[in-house]
């Protein structure tokens, strides 16, 4: 297993002491990126991140912010889910996803928190965004991460 691999398949240390999450060594559907599994016996609700692909399971009520995070998906936030910076803006996809195998229906995700009613009065938040800090899972989902909100993190190499 990579490097990179191997850090991204665990979850960060205050996620996981939250909600309990175990990584596969496999990948799931071909993506290159790790399953995640609750180790609850709930129900569970897949996601799946586009552009990079990463898709896990989780329990439902789970944040989107926080499956990111668990996923490694490239998600900013500098304000501690507050819902005042607004980095952590993404773009839901619903609708039948059939290379994905799942359906993906607004119902799937709860309703506007006051959070994001607040920053949308405030900063404005674009139609069809919502604050992946204030979002929560209600069901199986499909969440676009948009360039404004992905963490760009430089490599430096050296010869």
């Amino acid at each position: 297993m990579s490097t990179r691999a191997a850090a991204v398949a665990a979850p960060p240390a205050r996620w996981a002491e939250t909600n309990p999450v175990t990584t596969s060594g496999g990948t799931s559907s071909g993506t290159g990126a790790p399953s995640a599994t609750p180790d609850s016996g709930g129900p569970n609700a897949l996601i799946v991140f586009t552009p990079s692909g990463r898709r896990g399971r989780f329990p439902m009520g789970t944040a989107v912010l926080d499956a990111a995070r668990a996923l490694g998906v490239d998600v900013d936030s500098v304000c501690g889910t507050r819902g005042i910076c607004g980095r952590c803006q993404v773009e839901p996809g619903f609708g039948e996803f059939q290379k994905l195998g799942l359906v993906s229906s607004p119902d799937h995700l709860t309703g506007l928190a006051e959070k994001e009613t607040t920053f949308r009065t405030r900063k404005g938040l674009a139609e069809g965004r919502r604050l992946a800090c204030a979002a929560y899972m209600q069901g199986d989902l499909v969440i676009d991460v948009p360039a404004e909100s992905q963490v760009h993190r430089q490599v430096v190499r050296k010869a």
